[in-house]
């Protein structure tokens, strides 16, 4: 059984729209990033705590509907002409949210990063990442996988559609034993979950 056979492209059937896609790429201000690629807009993990709504002026009742950004890589194979720096993957939504698994966007762009002399930073939730984790490795890319709790029930509370996070660790696992440099990225640090101490 190869990975992708873990993954089937039927297996997400959540609220999503088509949108077409302008442009691809844009200037970033993280630090250490230079160019951001969001395969996506919208998530559908429903964070609690997302920043992404306000950053981007959606109103945060549509976050939950996923925007398939169409020709995203069509359009980044152009913008990388020419283009040095590093690009960062998933900057203001996840780019291996469940609706990856259907639309392969997130795939489509890394594979056209592969001839490109550009340094790539990816970040997810979702163990969604394994399957492209031979497309990661020949990209020399560095992976963060998100932590906010190692309980299942506090992550519930605030991620309700994100992975378990014995997912993610087992997702930090693998790719570490592929020999992608990874790290968890613990954040944010939560001491009260609705009344509640939350064992971090």
């Amino acid at each position: 059984m190869t990975s992708i056979d873990l993954f089937p492209t039927d297996s997400w059937n959540g609220p999503f729209r088509m949108v077409e896609c302008h442009k691809a790429l844009s200037p970033s201000k993280l630090p250490g990033i230079d160019w951001a690629l969001n395969p996506y807009s919208g998530c559908a993990h429903l964070c609690a705590y997302c920043f992404a709504p306000e950053l981007t002026h959606s109103p945060w009742e549509e976050w939950g509907t996923v925007r398939v950004k169409r020709g995203i890589a069509s359009k980044l194979e152009r913008e990388l002409v020419g283009l040095r720096g590093v690009i960062g993957i998933g900057t203001v939504t996840d780019p291996w949210q469940a609706a990856e698994s259907r639309f392969r966007n997130t795939q489509s762009c890394l594979r056209r990063l592969l001839s490109r002399p550009v340094g790539v930073h990816c970040h997810t939730k979702s163990d969604l990442v394994l399957r492209d984790r031979e497309i990661l490795a020949q990209l020399r890319a560095e992976v963060g996988v998100t932590l906010t709790s190692l309980d299942d029930s506090h992550s519930f509370s605030i991620e309700p559609g994100a992975p378990c996070p014995e997912c993610r660790l087992t997702a930090l696992k693998e790719l570490h034993s592929t020999g992608i440099e990874c790290y968890a990225l613990v954040g944010p640090v939560l001491d009260v979950l609705e009344g509640r101490e939350a064992d971090l």
